[in-house]
């Protein structure tokens, strides 16, 4: 039996998926092989008595099917218990060593799994049940000939004859064609090359339970080499993502994810994901010695990946359970009295948050300066509600610097939340209702102002652009394509390819939208379109470029375009 532990998917539905599609492959080849030799199907004999059911051989298939339906519908485990206990009774293949101790372990799992929360097992096992049940069952119940038997068997056809004709070991073919072809089923090879290798090997080479040899937990990155070492962006990432990622944010408590350790750690040694919301859950539970060993683990597991001397930045998005685990550790190093700790934490933490999400500068520098304020400073930036927040406690908000983007060097400009809060609107929607009236000449103005910036006249001199006449808006420059959303600017790949387009006329589009905004603003006489035109004015470096020639671009850009009405920054088409 062949198992892929690539991506080490050894989700417990995965496992007995496999298992189970094992065992109607088993009934299937007996089915062959008895109407071959003219066997009565309907009945089947169990030691002294009879499996009552009508169908016989058909019948513990679909009876096998409907265990499958009702465990995914409903975890109800009893049926399949059932047809376990049938198949280790009659069938042949239970005499072999290795069915013997999968069919243990699998018993062992069911076993386990019912001690589990319900959400843990709807998401890890119940999920798609059905469907990889279905699709293992097909893939080995597939007839082959002797040519890919002997490929699966590692042996020349001519080998495969050899042993045929003189072992009884082979499989006999699940069908002979009239010309004398004989056919087996993928899992007939699979399960003769398994026991083959136990009877060499003494040993049970199936992947469940997985060796914990083979998880790997790195710290990567994509960035190419032109980046500094200091720039460029690490990632964890963990071969055995697939047996928790949809469950870490599962609202567990403490106990509950002190059993799914417990029975996660018979499959895997590194588990820093799941320690971590087990680690908040007992920090939310007021059990802040656990919570503290419990942290320290996340480190632990993570610390060994991370290079020595290393420089570089570490994401901090989804999977950060890193940093957080280190700021909740200086916290509460900080309750026992230890200071130095703390703030050792923190220090050696920051040069390698990215800033997108995280910035403790604030916290060092009270740390070092003011101990005492520490505590209602991280409470205030990691564990208090903002909109329960006083208007005191919200100026204590450490934001993330905004990075500078160097504009000159586009193929370096990273899409992460550092570019997306630079591309945001500072304009407030009773502003973008006014200029609604005057959309067109808004659009006009934006675009033509973004192809006078001088990052822009060096990637495209002649200034081109040219509006999106489609609902959901946008602009076309040279190389880049930009979009609105109700927040901001963003890329719009559909009509470039992400990799070739040229991002900083995101970035550019929303300075502009800004400071058209805020000249509009502050000039409050006038119409809305003589407001705008001279908005634009005081945005045209005149040194540059000729006043009164940008002016009638715009204008005439306004009627000799076609600029959708940008929804996504007005609120509505």
């Amino acid at each position: 039996m062949e198992f892929t532990d690539e991506r080490l998917d050894i989700r417990e539905g995965n496992e007995l998926a496999r298992y189970f599609a094992w065992l109607k492959h088993d009934i299937q080849t007996i089915r062959h092989s008895w109407e071959t030799s003219g066997r009565d199907l309907h009945s089947i004999q169990i030691g002294s008595s009879l499996y009552t059911s009508t169908y016989g051989l058909l019948g513990f298939v679909t009876d096998l099917d409907q265990a499958i339906t009702i465990y995914e519908l409903s975890a109800n485990d009893s049926n399949l218990r059932r047809q376990i206990s049938i198949f280790e009774t009659y069938s042949y293949s239970i005499r072999s060593k290795l069915m013997r101790l999968w069919t243990a372990y699998i018993v062992r799992l069911l076993d386990g799994l019912s001690q589990l929360p319900p959400q843990y097992i709807k998401r890890n096992v119940q999920q798609d049940l059905n469907f990889l049940y279905n699709i293992e069952f097909e893939r080995i119940y597939n007839l082959i000939e002797a040519d890919k038997f002997a490929e699966i068997l590692e042996l020349n056809t001519s080998n495969l004859y050899d042993r045929f004709t003189q072992e009884n070991t082979i499989p006999s073919p699940i069908k002979v064609l009239n010309d004398g072809t004989m056919l087996w089923t993928v899992g007939q090879a699979e399960r003769y090359k398994k026991n083959l290798e136990y009877t060499h090997t003494r040993k049970w080479k199936l992947l469940i339970p997985i060796d914990r040899r083979e998880q790997i937990f790195t710290l990567e990155t994509d960035d190419d080499d032109s980046l500094e070492p200091h720039e460029r962006v690490y990632d964890f990432t963990n071969n055995a993502i697939e047996i928790f990622k949809d469950i870490r944010f599962c609202d567990f408590s403490s106990e509950e994810y002190s059993k799914i350790i417990i029975h996660i750690s018979k499959k895997i040694a590194i588990l820093p994901e799941v320690y971590s919301s087990y680690a908040h859950q007992l920090f939310k539970e007021g059990k802040y010695s656990e919570a503290f060993d419990a942290f320290k683990k996340v480190v632990e597991y993570c610390r060994p990946v991370i290079p020595k001397n290393f420089t570089g930045k570490i994401f901090d998005g989804n999977q950060d359970y890193y940093q957080y685990s280190l700021s909740f550790l200086s916290y509460l190093y900080y309750l026992k009295g230890d200071v130095g700790h703390a703030l050792g934490c923190m220090e050696a933490l920051q040069p390698h948050l990215t800033l997108d999400y995280l910035d403790n500068t604030d916290g060092i520098e009270i740390l070092t300066q003011d101990p005492t304020s520490y505590k209602r400073w991280f409470e205030v930036n990691f564990i208090h509600d903002y909109e329960n927040m006083s208007p005191a406690d919200k100026e204590w908000i450490s934001s993330p610097t905004l990075r500078e983007i160097d504009l000159s060097c586009p193929q370096k400009i990273r899409l992460d939340s550092n570019y997306n809060r630079q591309s945001e609107f500072q304009v407030t929607m009773s502003v973008r209702e006014e200029i609604k009236k005057e959309r067109l000449l808004f659009a006009s103005i934006v675009a033509t102002l973004v192809t006078l910036d001088e990052h822009a006249i060096n990637n495209d001199p002649k200034r081109r652009w040219e509006g999106l006449g489609r609902a959901e808006g946008g602009i076309i420059f040279k190389n880049a394509a930009v979009t609105f959303q109700s927040d901001g600017v963003r890329v719009k790949d559909t009509e470039i390819p992400l990799e070739e387009q040229n991002l900083i006329y995101p970035l550019l589009t929303a300075r502009v939208i800004n400071r058209v905004c805020d000249y509009y603003i502050s000039t409050t006489t006038g119409t809305v379109e003589e407001r705008l035109l001279k908005a634009a004015s005081k945005c045209v470096d005149s040194r540059k470029h000729n006043l009164q020639s940008i002016l009638m671009e715009i204008k005439n850009n306004k009627t000799g375009r076609y600029i959708d009405s940008w929804s996504g920054f007005f609120g509505t088409n």
